[in-house]
Formats: structure tokens, sequence, C-alpha cells
């Protein structure tokens, strides 16, 4: 007996309700503007008030932004960057786009920090298990399909130079970790662009704050809880604005024989990690808060406590057990977030 889930959670404010993952807005006012569309796979919100620009124009802007992006870093578009630097693996070096090797330098870091764990490479594996644009699956794949898949992964033997790169045959890369959040930040550097100082911007339930709300408070945000319910688990503040990302097990799984697999996997097994419920992450760009949301997810929760403390990163950690969800571990780092 099988099920597989994939779905959004919602996003609820004082004015309007979408649905995202992961995050929970509150402090929203009347007059604000807001836009919002698909994109990468999920959904798309900008709030913001001031400016010279009207409504149709921003979103003009941040969907051209998109389209952008998703030609930069998108596996379901075949002339993406990333699909073209994947057809070129095993067959000589590539030109890499500046961006993109914005996206491979910052995935190369936290596939060193993370001593593999995290590893964008595991595009073979990830399709194997369902959870990439291949056909969806409801059961664990064979074995030695699964051992062939590994085989063609380790971001450590990715070889790079200046404005290229070397991708041995069969690899495979998946940015989907960090890409809605280097997305975000450059919605943000849009809106900024265009005279927008006060805003959220948000993908997918990672989002980015500028500024404050047109009452002149403070955003307020709510962590949403991963065993459900409308009720945030605890709400935060960015005082001097920032980004949060959430990454977790509890909204793209499937559950054979009675055990949950979910779309989080360690670059080193290739097998979904169990104990990985819910991580948000709080940073000054949201590129950097997806990335580790998703890298301290891997680790479980005495490498990821370890690689908090040691790079200072302010987290809110939920981990699952046999017995049901611990209660949420705060990092120093995040202490002073929590309202």
């Amino acid at each position: 007996m099988s099920r597989r889930t994939r779905c959004a959670h919602r996003l609820l404010s004082c004015c309007a309700a979408g649905l995202l993952a992961g995050l929970v807005l509150a402090g929203c006012a009347p007059t604000q503007q807001r836009i919002s569309g698909p994109t990468m796979g999920t959904s798309y919100s900008v709030q913001w008030h001031g400016g010279a620009l009207g409504s149709e124009e921003v979103r003009r802007r941040i969907e051209a932004e998109l389209v952008r992006i998703n030609a930069l870093a998108s596996n379901w578009d075949a002339d993406s960057a990333i699909s073209r630097l994947e057809r070129k693996a095993g067959s000589g070096w590539a030109d890499v786009d500046a961006e993109l090797a914005v996206l491979l330098d910052f995935a190369g870091l936290l596939h060193r920090q993370t001593g593999g764990v995290y590893d964008i490479t595991l595009g073979p594996v990830i399709d194997l298990w369902g959870f990439g644009p291949g056909p969806v699956r409801f059961q664990p794949p064979d074995a030695d399909a699964l051992d062939a898949a590994r085989a063609l992964t380790g971001m450590h033997r990715i070889e790079r130079r200046p404005g290229q790169a070397l991708l041995p045959a069969g690899m495979r890369l998946n940015l989907s970790s960090i890409a809605k959040g280097y997305a975000v930040d450059r919605l943000a550097e849009a809106l900024l662009d265009a005279g927008i100082r006060d805003f959220i911007a948000e993908i997918g339930g990672e989002l980015r704050t500028s500024g404050r709300n047109a009452s002149g408070a403070q955003w307020v945000l709510g962590v949403q809880n991963p065993g459900g319910g409308a009720v945030p688990m605890l709400r935060l503040t960015l005082p001097e604005g920032g980004a949060i990302a959430t990454s977790g097990d509890y909204n793209n799984f499937f559950v054979y024989e009675e055990r949950m697999y979910g779309h989080l996997l360690d670059g080193t097994t290739g097998a979904p990690v169990q104990h990985a419920a819910s991580v948000t992450v709080i940073a000054g760009d949201c590129m950097s808060a997806d990335g580790y949301a998703t890298a301290l997810a891997v680790l479980g929760p005495e490498r990821a406590r370890s690689l908090a403390e040691r790079e200072g990163i302010a987290a809110v950690l939920v981990w699952r057990t046999g017995e049901g969800l611990l209660e949420p571990e705060i990092t120093p780092a995040a202490e002073p977030y929590i309202l």
C-alpha cells in the first residue's frame, strides 16, 4: 500500500491567504499592493507599498526576471543554462554563465561544509526516487538501480576553471535547493532598483523582506507547524530586513509499507533522510537561507547543530523521531529574531 503527497502549504496574512510552503505572514496592511502568479513549479507573491510604479509595471518587471531565472536554472526547460551544461557532460569543457557560476560556487561550499551530504549532482538519484522532472514513484527504487544512479554523482568530481566547468559523463545537476532562494534575491534587487524599499518578495515560501509594512510596523512572520494546522509554530521578525527559507519532508513525500519517504536525499547514501521535519534558516540573502535550510535538514540533529554553531547560522530546527516531532530547537543566532 502506498500513497503520494505533493502539497503547497498555506501562507496566511491578515489580508490574504496564498498557497505557499513553510511560512506564515502576519501584519500586512490593506493599503499595500500585492501581485502573485505561478513560477518554478510553485507560486510567487510580492507585497509592497511606496514607489512610483503601478502594480502592472511591477508585475511586468518581476515576471521578466522570473522568466530569466527559469532560463538559467530550470531542470524542466531543455534549453536552460543548466540543461545545456548537462548535455556537455563527458564531452569536454563547457562555458558557464556568470550567474550559474554563483550557484555552482555556493553549492560547492555547502557540499564541502556537509562532507558531501548536500550534493546538487543527485539528479539521476532524485529522478529514480520520483522527485524530479520524470515520472513520480510510489515505492523505493531497486537497490541495483540506485547504486547505478549514485555512480553518476559526486560534486567533488566537477572540475572548474574561470568561466567553464567539466562534468563527468552522465552527471545531472539539480539546483532546486538554492534556485528559488536565488530568484527571490533577484526579485528583491529588481524591487530596490525600481525605488521600492518596503516589501516582501516570496517564491514557494522562501522570502526576503525590506523595510516595514504600510502601517509602519515590522513585518511579522510565522513559522508553520510541520505537524499541520493554521496556528504558527512560532513568530519572528527581521528588524533590518533579510531572508527566510524552510526545508522539510512534509510537503513532498510518499508512504510505502507504512514508511514515509521524503524528497530530501542524503548525498552520501542516495536515500531520503528520515529525521528532518522542518528546518527554517534566517540569513541576509535568500539563496543562503535556502541552501543552509536544506543542508541542515539532510545533516540531521547532531551534525546540523555543529554546522550551525560553527558558521553562526540562525535556524529553527524540528526533528522527527519514531515517536513523533520534537520541540523546536532554536540556535543562538536565531534567538534575537523570535517574538
